[in-house]
């Protein structure tokens, strides 16, 4: 699907003139390949990123996904906490600007996770508390 499309099923406006460089990533004989797109706002981009639930929300059968831009080292990070989580409380393992953030509950403060350390002490400290 178009980046276009994709954004106007998330309630966002954008057109070809919106979009600096878009290419696929991966071998070409893969069926489902990522996408980068780069856009000349970062108006353009934050707004995507702000309505990307509503994506979830009218997907059908395929899935997309967006994130920001961030580092090998943040998305390590961010895939590290998330696998030790249940499935239900994965969305609470976000990134925000390039850093990844974790909230107990959605009423709690988030905690930055920076290091493997970080990982660890909040993995012991659920499992202590019986989540």
């Amino acid at each position: 699907m178009h980046a276009i499309e994709i954004a106007k099923m998330m309630d966002v406006t954008i057109t070809h003139d919106d979009i600096e460089v878009a290419h696929f990533t991966g071998a070409k004989d893969v069926q489902q390949r990522d996408v980068i797109v780069r856009f000349y706002s970062r108006e353009t981009c934050q707004k995507l990123l702000k309505n990307r639930k509503k994506l979830q929300k009218k997907q059908s059968d395929r899935k997309y996904f967006i994130f920001e831009d961030c580092t090998k080292r943040a998305m390590a990070l961010f895939s590290k906490m998330r696998q030790h989580l249940p499935e239900d409380t994965k969305f609470h393992v976000y990134i925000r600007n390039g850093r990844v953030l974790y909230r107990p509950s959605l009423q709690a403060k988030p905690v930055v996770i920076d290091r493997d350390q970080t990982v660890s002490d909040l993995l012991l400290k659920l499992k202590l508390n019986g989540a």
